[in-house]
């Protein structure tokens, strides 16, 4: 395989990068699996290995990447509230 890999201009880490990166971007875009989730399907051992391939792959987090591809599509954003806040406006701001 890896003679027939060459042949083509390619590696078999070439390939598996290109699959996990594809799958990545469709795990991230189209369900709501957590990063470590994303990682684990993708066969990572690590999560933080899974981050800096993500990251290099596209120059962004997961969670910024994931973040600008809802709001690309318009999906709606989870509102996050400074904890001082406390639970009474989150709950108030969940109702929106």
């Amino acid at each position: 395989m890896q003679r027939r890999l060459g042949e083509l201009g390619t590696t078999y880490q070439e390939v598996l990068d290109g699959v996990r990166r594809q799958s990545a971007r469709r795990l991230l875009a189209d369900t709501d699996l957590g990063t470590g989730e994303v990682a684990f399907l993708l066969g990572f051992e690590e999560v933080n290995s899974f981050m800096r391939a993500f990251h290099a792959w596209e120059g962004i987090t997961p969670a910024r990447w994931r973040a600008r591809a809802n709001a690309e599509r318009g999906a709606p954003q989870a509102v996050v509230l400074p904890a001082y806040l406390g639970a009474e406006r989150e709950s108030a701001v969940g109702s929106l």
